[in-house]
């Protein structure tokens, strides 16, 4: 089984994409949980910005709290400002967030 069945069979099972993730521990529901979250930032990405999209990315979701990361604090505070005006229109959020939270990345 590739990537891509364990990813769409994951789908099928679960009408939440990030169902049960805390649970996921063996190689191949790591790999699903991978494909989610890159799916969900890619769909965050097409309704960003372009100069944006490239900044942030969906870090992961707690609580029913979708966490993003974004490299800078002015991305940040830009992604905050916006972030009203997406979330009507982005359609592959998971149904269990309620909240959304920016935090800014750490450099080393």
């Amino acid at each position: 089984m590739n990537l891509h069945e364990i990813y769409d069979n994951a789908q099928r099972n679960h009408a939440d994409p990030l169902y049960d993730a805390q649970k996921r521990t063996t190689l191949p529901q790591l790999l699903v949980q991978y494909w989610q979250w890159k799916a969900l930032s890619e769909s965050l990405h097409r309704l960003l910005p372009a100069n944006l999209a490239q900044h942030c990315s969906v870090a992961c979701i707690e609580n029913k709290t979708l966490m993003i990361s974004a490299d800078n604090p002015v991305v940040a505070n830009r992604l905050r400002m916006i972030l009203p005006s997406i979330l009507p229109r982005w359609k592959d959020k998971p149904e269990s967030v309620q909240k959304v939270e920016i935090k800014t990345r750490h450099k080393e």
